[in-house]
């Protein structure tokens, strides 16, 4: 999960460093202490819980949903939904992330919270319903 790119929601009632709708980087992360550690564009870090941060799903993931689902979109979020998973192979987590929240149907397939997209590595076949 190091190097990341994630948002905190604008829906994120507690914010001690007053961060909602903005962009970081994961910068450090412990699972058992429910505990990320993100670095934003301007420089300040602020730690989060687990569930309080939201990122794109897996790549893999994306394939598939667009894979099953592409008729729910129009021709226009389907490539903005490609353009999405060509950035983040190509390793531009941020610029694909910050795309994602140009239409909220798009964020709704695209997006994820942090734990989410780690339960989902952590087991990528159950998730996506394949089975061992």
């Amino acid at each position: 999960m190091l190097g990341r790119a994630v948002r905190v929601p604008i829906s994120l009632t507690v914010d001690p460093i007053g961060k909602q709708s903005l962009f970081g980087v994961i910068t450090d992360a412990d699972k058992k202490l429910d505990i990320i550690s993100v670095l934003f564009e301007d420089g300040t870090t602020g730690n989060y819980q687990f569930n309080c941060l939201e990122t794109l799903y897996p790549i893999k993931t994306l394939l598939h949903g667009i894979s099953i689902r592409n008729s729910r979109f129009n021709s226009d979020d389907y490539r903005s939904i490609h353009k999405i998973i060509s950035l983040a192979m190509q390793g531009q987590q941020m610029e694909a992330l910050k795309l994602a929240y140009d239409k909220l149907v798009i964020a709704e397939f695209c997006v994820t919270t942090t734990d989410n997209f780690f339960e989902i590595k952590t087991n990528l076949k159950k998730y996506l319903g394949l089975g061992k």
